[in-house]
């Protein structure tokens, strides 16, 4: 029976400049490569809001 490696690496990804949808990064330490998508969906918790403020009244 043949043992699994267990990669133990804990990564430190160098990401190449973005130039679409997808850029490689690759581990500083161990080499390896991976794919890493340029922007995240956008979601209802990311818009910004204006608050709604009292309107000011005059006292005279």
């Amino acid at each position: 029976m043949q043992k699994e490696q267990i990669d133990s690496c804990t990564h430190v990804w160098l990401i190449e400049t973005p130039k679409g949808p997808m850029s490689e990064g690759k581990c500083k330490f161990c080499g390896e490569t991976n794919q890493f998508i340029n922007s995240a969906p956008r979601t209802s918790w990311t818009r910004v809001t204006k608050p709604n403020l009292p309107k000011s009244t005059k006292n005279t």
